[in-house]
């Protein structure tokens, strides 16, 4: 996953951390590195899960949530509707 921010005027680039969240529960957290955080899990049981990113704000930068992303997860080896 990762979590695609908005557009940045001036030079600088945000930092600290971001957490995903799968409705209130935490997957992790990534630090940003060039502005982007990505997270690898494997705590996604097959169904639709609604993933958030949650930025805890930075020098300069506010603490801000994501959309809500619905992301469908599928049981290996059985065909995904």
């Amino acid at each position: 996953m990762s979590a695609p921010g908005h557009a940045v005027t001036g030079s600088s680039t945000p930092s600290g951390t971001v957490t995903f969240k799968d409705g209130g529960a935490t997957l992790g957290s990534a630090t940003l590195s060039g502005g982007q955080a990505k997270l690898t899990t494997a705590a996604l049981a097959a169904g639709s899960h609604a993933v958030t990113a949650v930025y805890g704000g930075g020098a300069g930068f506010s603490a801000s949530t994501s959309a809500t992303l619905t992301q469908k997860v599928c049981a290996p080896f059985t065909p995904c509707q």
